[in-house]
């Protein structure tokens, strides 16, 4: 089982340890009351329907959330992205069904089977999160490491890469929670990581995938042809019909579930959203949830607010924004493009995808997402931007690579911190409630322990990667 474990992360893949170290963080960080949340309480529903009923329609399990679409006919249905639901269920029907077993073999009362249920559930989210969230992105983080080494990034740009894809961006948090994001999240590295292979029917198939974990994903497929158009400009047909091969599987399974639960391939459930989530906002809305114009307050808190902000949660996404964009005109008349040809197809594919990401995300009537640690949202949006910038790594200033090494700090410690409170505000300042909950809260005892515990993982992962802080 060791050797299994281990042969999931290629044994030339550098900063090993640590990749192991943040993984175990990630995986042991999960907590009852995340994977219990109304947002995965909607898949599980949806997936014990499945289980249980064999039908798509939540009947009983409506109950278990508010995350749910009603259509014109009475019947409800989950309200989120397919992919994890029906992917889910291949593993929750047997997991589920075990369990139910062995708890009626046991000789307990309602109270303590409804106790049991809970558990069992809580753990078969967690199951879940590893198998098809988790596990994947540190397969796609390690053979990515590989990559980069095989083009001859140095070590800051491999650090870069690990600790801010796998540990430092807000998608990482649902790693180990069944929301979804983490499954978008790793379906997009995926995405770019079989562009750079020049795998374009994997490419296609994994861009399905992203976009059954995460409608915003759709915006991955002018990306990816923007990609294309740059890096394979003699071969472009050739190759977007590779993409779109790979891409016709997921898609006709997301349209035949939509087909069946809201009546056509292109109906989303949003269409039918409960009434109770649909706001009004004075403003011309999409179902009454996506505005097209969104409040200056809205794009202020996203971007530099205390409360969801890229600014306080992970300030080197803005400043790759920055600097991804600066390069796109140098590049666009310099005599070497040819050279940089995919510095600058990845670059313009990851501006394009945060752009459109975050357009829908500034609109959507719910835009802070809740308790989370950062706009939850643009999950799946950071990677590709993070990506880009280790692929540019040499050709920036030390200055610059050492103020990119300062913000991914600040938001590796961020990170920590989240992990270690677990349960964030909806629309409080994240730093100082993080401070409070470590210092003066009731149970700031247990969790201070969870960040020593924490904190010890990362040291020593380091300490056995022989990582020195001088990596710029």
């Amino acid at each position: 089982m060791k050797q299994l474990a281990l042969g999931l992360v290629p044994s030339q893949t550098p900063l090993r340890p640590l990749l192991w170290g943040l993984t175990l963080i990630l995986a042991l960080s999960s907590t009852a009351k995340i994977q219990l949340s109304e947002n995965v309480l909607s898949r599980a529903a949806a997936m014990l329907a499945i289980t249980e009923n064999h039908r798509l329609e939540l009947g009983p399990w409506k109950s278990l959330t508010v995350d749910w679409a009603r259509t014109p006919e009475g019947s409800y249905f989950s309200n989120k992205a397919p992919g994890p639901i029906l992917l889910g269920a291949v593993f929750f029907y047997p997991l589920y069904k075990a369990g139910k077993v062995f708890l009626n073999s046991l000789q307990l009362s309602d109270r303590e089977k409804q106790k049991g249920t809970d558990i069992l559930l809580t753990t078969i989210l967690w199951i879940l999160s590893l198998l098809l969230q988790l596990l994947p992105m540190v397969w796609f983080v390690s053979r990515t490491l590989i990559l980069l080494q095989e083009k001859k990034a140095p070590l800051g740009a491999l650090v870069f890469f690990l600790v801010g894809a796998l540990f430092s961006n807000t998608g990482a948090f649902f790693l180990n929670s069944y929301f979804g994001h983490g499954f978008s999240l790793a379906a997009t590295l995926g995405v770019f990581y079989f562009l750079l292979q020049r795998s374009f029917s994997k490419t296609g198939f994994f861009l399905g995938l992203a976009v059954m974990g995460d409608y915003s994903c759709f915006f991955l497929i002018p990306a990816v042809g923007v990609y294309l158009f740059v890096t394979e400009f003699r071969l472009v047909f050739n190759a977007t019909g590779q993409v779109l091969k790979g891409l016709v599987f997921p898609m006709v399974l997301m349209g035949i579930y939509h087909w069946l639960c809201f009546g056509s391939p292109l109906a989303l459930p949003q269409k039918f959203q409960n009434p109770s989530m649909v706001w009004d906002t004075g403003k011309q809305a999409l179902w009454g949830v996506i505005t097209f114009i969104p409040s200056n307050y809205t794009l202020w808190e996203l971007t530099v607010g205390s409360r969801k902000g890229i600014l306080v949660t992970q300030p080197y996404a803005l400043m790759l924004l920055v600097l991804l964009g600066a390069a796109f005109p140098i590049w666009g008349f310099h005599k070497k493009l040819k050279e940089n040809k995919i510095e600058m197809g990845l670059s313009l594919a990851a501006l394009l995808f945060f752009a459109g990401v975050f357009c829908m995300n500034a609109g959507f009537n719910a835009w802070w997402g809740g308790g989370t640690p950062g706009p939850r949202y643009l999950s799946a949006a950071f990677v590709p931007l993070i990506l880009a910038g280790s692929l540019m790594w040499s050709s920036w200033p030390k200055l610059i690579r050492s103020l990119l090494l300062a913000g991914l700090g600040i938001a590796f410690v961020f990170s920590l911190l989240s992990l270690a409170v677990g349960d964030l505000p909806s629309m409080e300042p994240l730093w100082s409630f993080m401070v409070w909950k470590l210092t003066d809260s009731k149970d700031w005892v247990y969790l201070n322990l969870r960040l020593i515990f924490f904190t010890g993982i990362v040291l020593f992962s380091a300490k056995r990667t022989q990582l020195s802080f001088s990596v710029s």
